[in-house]
């Protein structure tokens, strides 16, 4: 072989090598104000696999910084790479990602849909922690839409995966939640013509609470124990037994005070009074509802000015001073009617927003067999086409190399010189071993995992391996049709 047909037979192989490395460049539209430790992170991925997990990372970082139209954009991305790569781990974290943008967008229905296709998605791995995730997750959405039925299933089952997992952080968590679901169902039931079944479920929401007490005492979870004993207080008040409520109520004021929350110490000071005015202290309670009534003009907040003007009305009129109470009263009036329009559009939203799930749940019911059918004939077709065309490109390119050969006998019989028929020699080969590569490739990616080090490594073995199958070709077809004269003829360089 002459130098010049040696370079350029080694321009291939290194084009061929070439082939395989990653595309390593900056994304398309780039992502504004990511973290610097990001940005390095998706600089360096290389594979799909690499992508789709920077990417569902940088979608957290959007979600965590409330941008969440970017948050969206970016996991819809990382979603398609988790597709393509079929990870399904991953997979599945990107929707449960992608139902916790929609939820705090407030599109609940959709966020709903996002969770239910991670626990599915879960549940086929078997992945109990997952699972367990996924479904407070989803009871969590319920709980907002007032669906307070399948918020206690999902809090209950992933309570009882967390219990076989002895996973104590995640049953504090769910314990509360649970209680807080069941206490709303009980608050519900009639206390006269459901008095007892009323009372059951308020004693299974205290006793709830209670374990998730002791648990976040156990993990010292100080910043969490007075939303935890405000809601044992209101338990309590629930079930009238005033002198636990009003203990509750104080351990709650302490702990909210402590890490100067003003919003919980205000609800605080509400449920303190509210325990004295049951208990017939209008004084004490007359107290504690200022305090709550000034934290709450602090904070602008109107549902808390609702409720502690309607008790420090009904506080005065229990006094006699039916002047400031129905002053009072009329002020809390006010401030009912200025979130009423707000309250009402707010339950529209999340009717709407139930019905339209459930609507499409029993769409897809209805349609879930035939979907299957005609995508599994869909994807067979697209088999069948796929493998035609391969076929087709396969034979062509069979047919061409067979014309090739049938040419290299043809030139046995014709005298020509010998830098043509080694430039012959030389493409003959190219193109057979391009097509090897080229047949092979498929397998190759199985055989590496798609890992791009050890195709790398793979095809590296092979070129080598083709150098000296090229040159054992080509000393057979020099030998075929050179072998009337002396020597290889003249170098060309």
């Amino acid at each position: 072989m002459t130098k010049r047909f040696k370079l350029l037979f080694a321009i291939f192989l290194v084009l061929i090598l070439c082939r395989t490395l990653p595309f390593t460049g900056q994304p398309d539209a780039g992502f504004p104000g990511l973290d610097m430790q990001l940005e390095q992170k998706w600089n360096k991925s290389r594979s799909n696999a690499e992508k789709a997990a920077a990417l569902f990372e940088i979608g957290q970082y959007y979600t965590d910084q409330n941008e969440l139209e970017l948050a969206e954009k970016t996991l819809m991305q990382a979603l398609d790479l988790t597709k393509k790569t079929k990870n399904l781990p991953l997979e599945a974290r990107v929707y449960n990602q992608l139902g916790m943008v929609f939820d705090f967008r407030g599109k609940m229905a959709e966020a709903i849909d996002y969770y239910l296709k991670a626990l599915k998605m879960a549940e086929k791995q078997g992945n109990e922690s997952d699972i367990s995730n996924y479904l407070n997750n989803l009871g969590s959405a319920y709980y907002i839409l007032e669906s307070f039925s399948n918020a206690e299933k999902c809090f209950d089952k992933s309570l009882k995966i967390n219990e076989k997992l002895k996973r104590k952080r995640e049953l504090g968590a769910l314990y509360s939640n649970l209680g807080a679901v069941k206490q709303q169902i009980g608050d519900e039931l009639n206390p006269e013509t459901q008095k007892q079944e009323r009372k059951n479920k308020l004693t299974e929401a205290l006793n709830l609470h209670k374990k998730s007490r002791i648990i976040n005492l156990e993990l010292n979870q100080t910043d969490v124990m007075g939303i935890i004993d405000n809601n044992i207080s209101v338990v309590f008040l629930s079930l009238q037994q005033y002198d636990s409520a009003r203990v509750y109520a104080k351990k709650s004021i302490a702990g909210h005070a402590a890490l100067q929350d003003e919003e919980g110490l205000s609800q605080a000071y509400s449920n303190l009074a509210q325990t004295f005015f049951n208990a017939g202290k209008t004084d004490s309670a007359q107290i504690y509802i200022h305090k709550a009534l000034k934290l709450d003009q602090k904070l602008h907040s109107k549902e808390g000015l609702r409720t502690d003007l309607k008790l420090l009305s009904e506080i005065e009129a229990r006094k006699g001073d039916y002047r400031l109470a129905y002053l009072h009263y009329r002020q809390s009036r006010d401030v009912a009617d200025s979130l009423s329009n707000k309250e009402t559009r707010e339950k529209i939203s999340n009717y709407l927003a139930q019905f339209e799930f459930e609507k499409k749940l029993y769409q897809d019911s209805l349609g879930k067999a035939e979907e299957l059918k005609r995508t599994e004939l869909k994807n067979q077709l697209a088999i069948k086409e796929l493998q035609r065309e391969q076929n087709i490109q396969y034979s062509g390119i069979v047919i061409f190399v067979m014309l090739m050969l049938g040419g290299f006998f043809l030139m046995q019989k014709v005298h020509l010189p010998t830098i043509w028929i080694e430039g012959f020699i030389f493409f003959s080969a190219l193109l057979i071993f391009e097509f090897l590569f080229l047949f092979l490739d498929p397998y190759l990616d199985n055989l590496s995992g798609g890992m791009p080090l050890y195709k790398f490594v793979i095809n590296m073995l092979m070129a080598v391996a083709v150098f000296y199958a090229h040159s054992f070709f080509e000393n057979l077809m020099k030998h075929r049709l050179l072998g009337a004269k002396s020597g290889p003829g003249p170098a060309s360089d």
